[in-house]
């Protein structure tokens, strides 16, 4: 699965790398609800995706976790990884790691190289500029 290709083909298709404006576009729902810790969730119900996002997360934090679940949705669309989790010995992390992969390309997918390529920016600066959580600042190291 080429999960690059992919993610690019959807912000050519839509002309953004906006997750909710493409969500918005693949009519698929996005609500904000008290969640405790998790930050969110995908959901398919009545021929109709969800994207459930915690009430408490930042506009940086929304964006990519948005950018995930839309990639669980595009990816893997009938896969319940909560199902998996609490009642299979199935691993999801290969499903986890896909979708934050998905999210990294979709949210750098206007540039048209990586920010390691221009020595003068940090990995940090990257992530700071397309909206990638330090948390996350090595997945796309290595993805460079």
């Amino acid at each position: 699965m080429d999960i690059q290709k992919i993610a690019r083909s959807i912000a050519r298709k839509y002309q953004t790398t906006n997750p909710f404006q493409i969500a918005k576009e693949r009519h698929i729902i996005v609500n904000y609800v008290p969640l405790g810790r998790a930050m969110g969730y995908h959901c398919y119900g009545y021929r109709q995706h969800f994207i459930i996002l915690n009430q408490e997360l930042d506009e940086f934090w929304a964006r990519f976790v948005c950018a995930h679940e839309l990639g669980h949705i595009i990816l893997h669309p009938h896969v319940n990884t909560a199902f998996l989790l609490r009642s299979t010995l199935f691993s999801v992390d290969k499903i986890e790691k896909q979708a934050n992969r998905f999210a990294i390309e979709l949210l750098t997918a206007k540039s048209s190289f990586w920010c390691q390529q221009d020595d003068s920016m940090t990995v940090r600066e990257c992530a700071a500029r397309y909206g990638i959580p330090r948390e996350f600042e090595e997945l796309l190291a290595f993805y460079q």
